[in-house]
């Protein structure tokens, strides 16, 4: 099965708050991350039937912004 096949435990985390979900390292005092929502579907706003939109899983992961400059002290590259 390859990486980009859905699988029911996609619906979860894959890795705990403390580690980044793309390299994998523990994300530390001062690093710089993205929280990554995950998707339920997409779907339709509930409130303007007219716009598309997602349904989003309440858990999410977190990302660094940037794996090889935690930090960003070479700004966003």
């Amino acid at each position: 099965m390859s990486d980009d096949t859905y699988t029911p435990e996609d619906d979860r985390p894959h890795v705990p708050d403390n580690v980044c979900g793309r390299c994998r390292k523990n994300i530390e005092k001062g690093h710089r991350v993205v929280m990554v929502h995950i998707v339920d579907r997409p779907g339709k706003d509930p409130m303007n039937l007219a716009r598309s939109g997602l349904f989003l899983f309440e858990e999410y992961e977190f990302m660094h912004a940037n794996c090889k400059d935690p930090f960003l002290k070479k700004g966003l590259q």
